[in-house]
């Protein structure tokens, strides 16, 4: 046993207090799995290690009682390498403050790889805790020419083994029953691993060495699993083509292509129905209410606001839905390995690519998932370039601006120009998270890039159930934010956009387009209009840019605020459309071209527009006044590329010739 991990004395047991259970196990040994499984909870389950990066809990109820579950982050032993399993080891040895260790602790043991899960298991059992092994993915084992005799194992451990498909639910009945049982049985004691440790010398109560540990575990292997030979399974003929040097590559980036397509032509009719129902209800509100300031409110404000954002809806779902397909199938830790070739030369560790492709959802679980890096300096390097990956927050301006300007043509007879726009903004964003990366492994970051060692999972067919409850997880937190932050922030706009209201010479109420330069929505923008007019932005767009500092696809929101794209439901006046038709007041040329929004779209791709990420950073890169200069210098030095990247565009793009609007 290492230094400082002693048996801690159990509780006594109360009744009102629910049974503590804590799951543990190695990586991608379907740990949240299990925990959706016992609890009935929809915990993000992935195919690849790293998902569970912090603990998550849930309760089940089990013959009248309650019984608390805590799914920890997997680790491969008791001596914490990275910030994951550190979590673990402390909820495991009651460290946390205020917090007692589990009644039970279940190991979940993956039944194919059941050899290397033991180290951890033995290592478990000696803490002398009530415990219960699930193995798991027992169904797999014909295939893989593995049978396990489940008796003899539980004699060897000394613990009980419950057999369970924890994708299927097999099994849970028992499990949960074992789990009722396992505080009131004998603690294990691993006698027989000791005695042999004993037998070659080792002081009582020593730690055992891990020769000492494998060669026990080898002889239960021996006495518990036959095996027979099996042909070349299909995995690994994927495997030669997907991992390969050249094709590896390619076939990812193939991967991307089909995803960003598809977030157009699949997305498009269900964008269309969502601005029919956004429209529709405009006009009803329009058809009840009289004119006046309410129904502004309504429609102008709220419905332009959180409409605007809701039509992009689909294309978040579909971007999730293809990045759930690439986790739950195993591909994803391939993917890893495909790209640790071209990453490791930059300084960045193969674990990385994982929290950067989890980035195109969203940097905050990106930035946590990097617990998983064990380098100190290479975790802190991927912390600093996560979120100059294009997140689901982005879709929205970009999806708006690639609608709104850059024209539905064939390329090549397969692609549409716009999904290769937007291909080119997420590999923009790859490119440069990868640039900045090699900075500061270079600079402030300095140190030896390890090698990458990592588990490759069997290929799976995702589960229907599961992977439908991750993507409706992620768009339930997209729809709350559009029901709070993005409607708190329309209403506001409006407000400001409504007030003080501007009167003419005779004292009668102005144009509406009068009225918002007057406002105090305008005077802010005019105020911001110098700090963005060298970028080709008017005081419309600088307005909305600030007002997405909050969360970036505010930027969307404030711009149909200002635009009221819901009133009296034309759907002739869709913000895209809105912005096509654009003209400046005074010379009559259009106030947005394609050069401003491809500048647009640049600055969003480098610029760091969202609180909860700095949040994020500050506490991952330890919190007070140093994880306040972290986050301070990776927001200063993405805003300064994304306004160097939009100068660059729109002013080369003056040079070129390619016209600049008014």
């Amino acid at each position: 046993m290492s230094a400082g991990l002693r048996p801690q004395p159990l509780p006594p047991e109360t009744a009102v207090r629910p049974l503590r259970v804590a799951l543990v196990g190695n990586p991608n040994c379907g740990k949240s799995t299990l925990f959706n499984a016992l609890t009935g909870r929809r915990q993000r389950v992935a195919n690849f290690p790293g998902v569970t990066v912090d603990r998550a809990e849930g309760e089940y109820r089990h013959d009248g009682a309650t019984v608390s579950v805590v799914d920890l982050p997997g680790m491969y032993s008791l001596a914490p390498e990275s910030p994951d399993e550190a979590i673990a080891v402390d909820v495991l040895l009651g460290r946390l403050p205020g917090a007692e260790p589990p009644d039970v602790i279940v190991i979940v043991a993956d039944a194919e790889n059941l050899e290397r899960n033991l180290f951890l298991a033995t290592e478990i059992l000696e803490l002398g805790r009530p415990t219960v092994i699930a193995l798991n993915r027992v169904d797999r084992l014909a295939h893989a020419g593995m049978q396990i005799d489940v008796v003899e194992l539980i004699h060897e451990l000394g613990v009980v083994v419950i057999p369970v498909v924890a994708t299927r639910g097999e099994g849970m009945d028992r499990l949960r029953h074992a789990v009722s049982r396992a505080a009131t049985l004998p603690a294990p004691t691993l006698d027989a691993i000791r005695a042999a440790a004993g037998a070659q010398g080792a002081p009582a109560g020593a730690a055992l060495a891990a020769d000492q540990r494998y060669r026990w575990i080898a002889g239960v292997m021996e006495r518990t699993v036959t095996r027979r030979p099996r042909p070349a399974r299909l995995s690994d003929r994927v495997d030669a083509v997907v991992l390969h040097r050249v094709w590896g590559p390619i076939i990812f980036v193939g991967l991307m292509l089909v995803m960003f397509q598809a977030m157009f032509s699949w997305a498009r009719p269900l964008a269309d129905g969502i601005q029919a129902l956004v429209a529709a209800t405009a006009a009803g509100i329009a058809a009840v209410l009289p004119p006046g300031e309410l129904r502004s409110l309504l429609v102008d404000g709220a419905l332009g606001g959180v409409g605007s954002v809701l039509v992009f809806l689909p294309q978040i779902a579909i971007l999730f839905l293809f990045i759930g397909l690439l986790e739950d199938s195993g591909y994803m830790a391939r993917a890893a390995f495909v790209m640790d070739r071209y990453m490791r030369p930059l300084g960045l560790h193969g674990k990385s690519f994982i929290p950067l492709i989890s980035g195109y959802a969203c940097a905050v679980p990106a930035i946590m998932s990097t617990r998983t890096i064990q380098h100190p300096k290479e975790r802190m390097a991927t912390i600093m370039v996560v979120p100059l990956m294009s997140c689901s927050a982005r879709l929205p301006v970009y999806t708006l601006l690639v609608a709104a300007f850059v024209p539905a043509i064939t390329v090549g007879g397969l692609f549409s120009l716009q999904g290769l726009t937007m291909l080119g903004m997420y590999l923009l964003g790859t490119v440069a998270a990868l640039g900045a990366a090699a900075v500061f492994r270079r600079t402030l970051l300095r140190s030896e890039t390890r090698a990458l060692i990592i588990e490759l999972p069997p290929y799976s067919l995702p589960s229907l159930r599961v992977l439908g409850n991750s993507v409706w997880q992620r768009v339930r937190l997209f729809l709350r934010r559009a029901g709070t932050v993005i409607f708190a922030i329309s209403v506001l706009l409006w407000g400001l956009a409504a007030y003080p209201r501007a009167r003419g010479a005779d004292g009668r109420p102005v144009p509406p387009e009068q009225q918002l330069s007057q406002s105090a929505l305008g005077r802010i923008g005019h105020a911001i209009e110098p700090a963005v007019r060298p970028l080709g932005y008017d005081w419309k767009i600088g307005v909305s840019m600030v007002a997405s500092f909050a969360a970036r696809e505010v930027f969307v929101s404030t711009m149909g605020t200002i635009y009221g794209v819901a009133d009296a439901g034309d759907s002739r006046r869709a913000l895209a459309q809105r912005l096509r038709a654009e003209r400046n007041p005074v010379t009559g040329r259009a106030a947005y071209t394609p050069l401003i929004a491809m500048g647009l779209m640049a600055f969003y791709v480098f610029a760091l527009m969202c609180t909860s990420t700095v949040t994020m950073t500050h506490k991952e890169t330890g919190g007070g006044w140093r994880g306040a200069l972290w986050a301070a210098l990776q927001f200063t030095y993405m805003l300064v590329m994304a306004y160097a990247a939009a100068f660059a565009i729109y002013r080369g793009g003056l040079l070129l010739g390619l016209g600049g609007g008014a």
